[in-house]
């Protein structure tokens, strides 16, 4: 018995006629007839009973019936997913962002690839470029965005932009008009970093100046930063990209030197599914 035999036996107790049955699959009204009488066989009864009236499906056939409408449904459901996960529709895309990097540059890039791809599960991730790092080579998530350079063999890295830092000042404060403030008028600050981990470019950028620039707050939150700035706490030095929308404080960009490069990384050894390819190529393009 295969799935065909039981696809025309099922059109054939849809239409009651053979030469309907085939019209509505494609088939001459022999091959139709052929294939019932041939499954009759392999069965060992009638489907149908036969006269000058026409065909009438048998109380036997009523019971195959009723596996045959269950066995074609899953088929039809199995044919279904088959198709999406060879287009990629049935993917739950695991994407890391690094902390506080959810901004309109990327959130543009979903919502594209959310437009285009309606039927698609995005599951976010946050995390420190390390904890990202070590989510895609675990193949915890599918993709993610990272700083670089990076020196893992087990990641394909595509590069995506430069991220500069800026300061972020109290409205009043005198450095908002200078045209680019020198660190010798930031040494008299109270400043404000990020904790970033490793390879911190703020970090090393200040250790040129024999540590005459001291460092009064270290925080895990850009939201900590913002509010203890407005409060005149301090002065504030943050990634271009974590700059929050808001007017509680000022920002603008601190030293043109001082960088950081965002790139988005997949597992190199992976055959990554469709959905993970388109949204690679939107982003990056």
């Amino acid at each position: 018995m295969t799935i065909v035999q039981l696809e025309i036996f099922f059109t054939v107790t849809e239409t009651n006629n053979f030469t309907k049955a085939g019209e509505v699959i494609g088939l001459s009204q022999s091959a139709v007839s052929h294939a019932i009488s041939s499954l009759e066989s392999e069965l060992g009864f009638k489907l149908f009973s036969r006269d000058y009236s026409g065909i009438k499906i048998t109380k036997n056939g009523e019971k195959l019936k009723i596996y045959a409408t269950k066995i074609l449904k899953e088929v039809k459901q199995l044919n279904e997913e088959i198709l999406k996960i060879n287009n990629g529709e049935s993917e739950k895309m695991r994407i890391g962002f690094l902390n506080h990097t959810i901004n309109n540059f990327f959130l543009n890039k979903l919502k594209q690839f959310k437009q285009n791809n309606p039927v698609i599960d995005v599951e976010i991730w946050e995390g420190s470029h390390e904890e990202i790092v070590n989510w895609i080579v675990a193949e915890t998530i599918d993709l993610g965005f990272v700083y670089l350079p990076l020196h893992n063999t087990m990641l394909d890295v595509s590069i995506l932009k430069r991220d500069n830092y800026c300061l972020v000042l109290p409205h009043e404060h005198p450095l908002r008009e200078e045209t680019e403030p020198t660190i010798e008028k930031l040494i008299s600050e109270p400043i404000i970093l990020l904790q970033e981990g490793e390879n911190d470019p703020i970090n090393s950028f200040f250790s040129q100046f024999n540590n005459n620039v001291h460092t009064r707050f270290t925080v895990n939150n850009i939201s900590s930063i913002i509010n203890m700035v407005s409060a005149g706490i301090g002065v504030g030095i943050i990634p271009e990209i974590m700059v929050p929308n808001t007017d509680i404080v000022y920002t603008r960009p601190f030293h043109q030197n001082v960088h950081r490069t965002i790139g988005l990384a997949t597992k190199a050894s992976n055959s990554n599914p469709t959905a993970v390819t388109k949204l690679r190529e939107i982003i990056t393009n």
